[in-house]
């Protein structure tokens, strides 16, 4: 059975509750398989991230595994992966904060509980460019935009965080609060696994973050030489 916050989500229960944020009538930034984004209707400088109905029924509804439907967060795993992630980063890799976003907090919305997330925003205050989408626009990146996706990865793979997914759709090119640009990764912190084997070993970590920089960077120089659309 899904857990009775899971049902809410379907059902559309959590309307009259006092202190909701009201988000089922808004249209999201961002729709991915697993979340919706939606601006935070009262900070201009946040986001709040829900997890999408359809994935919550997949993965821990009554046809999802047994593993899934069985873990104590159910549908808020991906929140607690993300949250445990994000403290390791603020007690023993402080220098990666600036390349991961910041969690904020949590509140109540009518469709279910919400991640609040600092918003990364270009330079003219629009939401910051995904790598993938600069690429796109402008074939590829420059030396300058090159060390600072080197500075990024370097730091994320030298630190404890936990990277679990890793692509140029999660990674962002924003200003911080002085105008600096710098990517960000967006998502993707955290470890699906059982067995969270990366958090015990730092070696398998490392070796699990270079892997997937290097997939990262060959599909960055085949979208740079026009092999992927």
């Amino acid at each position: 059975m899904m857990s009775r916050l899971g049902q809410s989500i379907a059902e559309g229960e959590w309307d009259d509750m006092d202190g909701t944020m009201m988000l089922a009538e808004r249209k999201p930034l961002f729709r991915g398989h697993q979340r919706l984004v939606f601006q935070h209707p009262e900070q201009s400088d946040l986001l709040i991230k829900v997890l999408r109905v359809e994935y919550v029924q997949e993965k821990y509804g009554p046809n999802g595994s047994f593993h899934n439907r069985c873990r104590r967060c159910r549908e808020y795993q991906p929140f607690f992966m993300e949250f445990r992630e994000y403290l390791v980063a603020c007690a023993r890799a402080p220098s990666c904060l600036p390349y991961i976003q910041e969690i904020v907090g949590l509140v109540w919305t009518d469709l279910g509980l919400g991640l609040i997330v600092r918003k990364i925003s270009a330079r003219d205050g629009a939401s910051a460019p995904t790598l993938d989408r600069f690429l796109r626009l402008h074939g590829k990146l420059d030396p300058e935009r090159k060390r600072l996706l080197d500075d990024c990865l370097r730091c994320l793979e030298e630190s404890d965080v936990i990277v679990d997914d890793l692509n140029d759709c999660n990674l962002v090119l924003g200003v911080d609060h002085t105008g600096t640009e710098r990517f960000v990764l967006i998502d993707g912190i955290g470890s699906s696994t059982l067995v969270p084997i990366k958090a015990f070993s730092a070696l398998a970590n490392r070796w699990s973050k270079r892997r997937r920089i290097a997939r990262l960077r060959a599909r960055i120089e085949a979208k740079e030489q026009g092999r992927l659309a």
